[in-house]
């Protein structure tokens, strides 16, 4: 029986050929690519969910850069 890790990583693996059906690739391949784009991905969306809370709090605050992506920092108040 595999234990919890492998039977995350089969899941991952999983998710990855379900949205690219067509997708093929070596061990390595398939841990560079697949499973470490998806961490990112799922990273990114974590880290946006965060920095919402953290500017709800009031903590940080954000602004346009000139190329339309958002920049987070703390604000001033908050300084040490």
């Amino acid at each position: 029986m595999a234990d919890e890790h492998v039977k995350h990583v089969a899941e991952e693996i999983k998710r990855y050929l379900q949205k690219c059906p067509s997708a093929s690739d070596s061990v390595e391949g398939i841990t560079s690519w697949w499973l470490e784009r998806q961490r990112i991905a799922e990273n990114i969306h974590t880290v946006e969910k965060a920095l919402e809370c953290l500017k709800d709090e009031g903590f940080i605050d954000e602004r346009k850069n000139n190329y339309s992506s958002s920049v987070y920092f703390l604000k001033e108040q908050q300084k040490f």
